[in-house]
């Protein structure tokens, strides 16, 4: 029994990490690309306005991001295919962003 309460509370706090693979989705007008949650991440380490603490979150949520990106992998790959490339933007997620 507490082995599944450990479990369960592990999952809850693994629930926010992934956060890459999201946002780069919602990111890309073209959908989701093909382990675009490493490239987001890539790509906004060294974007303006990204704090150390940003950095930080980022570290922790690569091995997340790289599990769902390999995760997604048939659905992302075939649409980097449709969409002849898929260039991977370092944007904030939209509800983050400037109207």
């Amino acid at each position: 029994m507490r082995f599944a309460i450990s479990l369960c509370l592990a999952a809850l706090a693994l629930l926010p990490a992934g956060c890459s693979t999201l946002n780069q989705i919602d990111a890309n007008v073209e959908g989701p690309a093909a382990f675009g949650g490493v490239r987001y991440t890539v790509a906004r380490w060294e974007a303006k306005g990204t704090t150390p603490g940003d950095q930080a979150a980022m570290f922790l949520d690569l091995p997340v991001s790289f599990a769902f990106d390999v995760l997604i992998l048939p659905i992302t790959g075939l649409n980097e295919i449709i969409a002849g490339g898929i260039e991977v933007k370092p944007l904030r997620p939209a509800i983050e962003r400037p109207r």
